[in-house]
């Protein structure tokens, strides 16, 4: 998406207007309209056997909650930059994985030393301390979201951590390379065409 983000919006565009597609998009939309309605349906039944009151309230307030999100989507997607989209998301979904990798490691070191297996891997890279009944533990509410968004933890042992680092490291950077020189190619084709008006324009003149 880094090499085609800036032209894939137009695209799209084409495509949809040509009408080709349009079938295609709307079959497509239908079928996973039906789909989580059926999802929904099953998932709302064991809860309506016990409470039904409280539990069409809950769905109103859902399908009232999923139309003005619907509503503010379809407002504002025209107005988004596909390029830079790609690039903001790029950097999420690094950070997603790196605590995926990390947590990952974590699992496995925990796995060798209970088979016996223990080296400086598994000694503590840091450890802050934090109360298990507090909110930021990576067991509570605030935590657990950064836990499992992030890879945070309280305590982590040294190849977790380093294999996070790592693999950030390497990540980011190919990230920016790409991106960065996808925004310099298209600098440098303004200039040239800047520069080649000029010469044009000078000898015609």
């Amino acid at each position: 998406m880094g090499t085609k983000g800036s032209s894939l919006e137009n695209e799209i565009k084409r495509k949809v207007d040509s009408g080709k597609t349009s079938l295609a998009i709307l079959a497509v939309a239908f079928f996973f309209t039906i789909r989580e309605v059926v999802e929904t349906i099953l998932f709302l039944i064991p809860f309506a056997t016990i409470d039904i009151l409280t539990t069409a309230a809950a769905a109103v307030s859902g399908l009232i909650l999923a139309v003005l999100f619907s509503l503010f989507i379809s407002s504002s997607i025209m107005k988004v930059d596909l390029k830079n989209f790609f690039y903001y998301s790029s950097l999420l979904l690094i950070l997603i994985a790196g605590g995926l990798v990390g947590y990952g490691v974590h699992e496995l070191l925990e796995y060798s030393k209970e088979m016996g297996f223990e080296n400086f891997l598994h000694a503590t890279a840091f450890d802050l301390k934090v109360d298990e009944n507090s909110l930021i533990h990576h067991k509570n509410i605030i935590g657990s979201f950064f836990a499992v968004t992030f890879g945070y933890t309280v305590k982590a042992e040294v190849g977790r951590v380093v294999t996070h680092l790592l693999y950030l490291s390497i990540a980011f950077p190919i990230v920016f390379r790409v991106y960065a020189g996808r925004r310099l190619s298209m600098e440098w084709r303004k200039v040239l065409s800047v520069y080649s008006r000029k010469a044009t324009n000078n000898i015609k003149n």
